[in-house]
């Protein structure tokens, strides 16, 4: 049989795997017998079976068009989201849906949208009551992804578009032509593919280099030749301004919610209640609510009377975003800080491995 070929079961291995990822499981399921905890292992690190599965992967993606910039874009329209895109306050304290002039694109950060309206008893009589639950994907996980992105978190950060030594952001050209120094064909698609998938191995072969075996090892080498990086550098500062997301917003986001308090949506009486009051709260410190139950009379209130019968509101974590800025500033002191996420922790391994000259088990999960 000739080596470039999958037998029948090593299909079949490919095949399972890609359903669940489950490595032992696949094994078992394509007929191999025997202990599959190493046995699954060496079939997994196989160069064929390997360039089996990525050539599935790459497939898939496309087919999806999932590339690095929708993902970013999708990451910022969570990050960036506001429950005030949708809600308004009007004056006398009632809240209204208005999406007349919210962004659609901040629209999939909503993780739930329920309105319910119903009858309850007073002692004014029978009352019409409007329930609205308004709750949105973790804002703060999608920070986190767009800071580690852009290097806040103690790695290597992208110059500002003032520092940039290709000028601004939107002076930049598209990423397939991107050149810092002259580079050969192969280096400028492998650069393009890097930038799309931010997988080094598939970016590898997809530029047309040869050879299964090793292709991870040669592939972040060439990942760390200067102009390669600094063509992968400016092309992720490019990447970032058209989603619109930069260090200072990413920051300012993280601020919002980290310095957000419930005084800056309640009105505190005399007596000592508090009444929900959003009309004085701007979309920007609406920015740091996760999630708002608010129930409201639909039927006339007397003057005077607030139409809200009761108000739940919840705040994204202020500990976390404080956390994430203490991380940039490097407010916790020692090597933490210098790193600052696990993600980045296990990058500085691979790439000292890679000075010590070993090849790293799977760099394509970093």
């Amino acid at each position: 049989m000739p080596r470039s070929a999958l037998t029948a079961r090593q299909e079949r291995f490919v095949e399972e795997y890609l359903k669940d990822y489950d490595t032992s499981a696949a094994y078992r399921r394509a007929g191999y017998s025997g202990p599959p905890k190493y046995s699954a292992w060496r079939m997994l690190t196989s160069p064929l079976v390997r360039a089996a599965i990525d050539r599935v992967q790459r497939a898939d993606a496309r087919d999806l068009e999932v590339d690095a910039e929708r993902v970013i874009a999708e990451y910022a329209a969570i990050a960036f989201a506001s429950i005030g895109d949708i809600l308004a306050a009007d004056p006398d304290g009632r809240l209204r849906i208005d999406v007349t002039n919210a962004d659609r694109s901040r629209l999939p950060a909503l993780a739930k949208f329920d309105l319910v309206e119903y009858r309850t008893r007073t002692a004014a009589g029978p009352r019409r009551v409007r329930r609205l639950t308004i709750r949105l994907l973790s804002k703060l996980d999608a920070l986190d992804a767009l800071a580690r992105r852009l290097g806040l978190f103690g790695g290597r950060r992208q110059p500002a578009a003032a520092e940039s030594p290709a000028g601004p952001l939107h002076c930049l050209p598209p990423p397939d032509q991107l050149i810092v120094r002259p580079m050969e064909a192969r280096r400028r698609r492998f650069v393009a593919e890097y930038l799309r998938s931010a997988n080094a191995a598939q970016s590898y072969a997809r530029a047309g280099y040869s050879g299964a075996h090793g292709s991870a090892r040669n592939a972040w080498r060439l990942l760390r030749e200067p102009d390669v990086d600094a063509a992968i550098s400016a092309g992720r500062r490019h990447l970032a301004e058209r989603c619109a997301v930069s260090a200072a917003r990413v920051l300012s986001e993280y601020a919002r919610i980290a310095f957000a308090t419930l005084d800056d949506y309640l009105d505190v009486r005399p007596d000592g209640t508090a009444c929900l009051n959003l009309a004085k709260s701007p979309r920007d410190r609406l920015a740091a609510l996760s999630e708002i139950v608010v129930e409201a009379y639909i039927d006339d209130v007397p003057a005077g009377t607030s139409p809200i019968r009761s108000a739940q509101l919840t705040l994204a974590s202020k500990q976390r975003a404080l956390d994430a800025l203490a991380r940039h500033l490097g407010l916790f002191g020692g090597p933490e800080s210098l790193v600052g996420h696990a993600e980045d922790l296990r990058t500085a391994r691979l790439r000292a491995n890679m000075d010590r000259g070993r090849q790293p088990r799977d760099p394509d999960k970093v």
